[in-house]
């Protein structure tokens, strides 16, 4: 196992360390849902290492391309998760908020991310 492949390894451990913790902190108070988006972004980006460890080590181009359409899934839940916590974490998208209309706009971001969605369930 080379340095790179130990790096990145250690990176997916300490981002699911970060998720169990959130996760446990978030199932004691299920009122705070940063909690819960913080580990929803520490799970994506862990699943999002091994995907990137494989195309490290993808030894034909084929490989290395399914290797990259796996990476998808993982980033589209990294980039919800962000944004999620951008609204919980805000609190500007109260009902007498003046800037609800920016959360809206920024949780609706997600949308650009169905194209890479889309190529990723009907690959050929």
């Amino acid at each position: 196992m080379n340095l790179v492949t130990t790096l990145w390894s250690m990176q997916a451990a300490a981002a699911l360390t970060l998720a169990v913790l959130y996760g446990v902190v978030w199932n004691i108070d299920r009122r705070n849902l940063a909690n819960l988006a913080v580990c929803i972004v520490a799970v994506a980006m862990a699943v999002a290492a091994r995907e990137e460890v494989g195309m490290m080590h993808a030894a034909t181009v084929t490989e290395y391309g399914e290797w990259a359409r796996l990476l998808y899934l993982p980033l589209f839940f990294a980039l919800v998760g962000q944004l999620f916590l951008v609204r919980a974490g805000s609190g500007c998208c109260g009902r007498s908020s003046a800037h609800g209309w920016w959360c809206s706009s920024v949780i609706s971001s997600p949308i650009r991310s169905l194209p890479g969605a889309r190529s990723w369930l009907f690959a050929t």
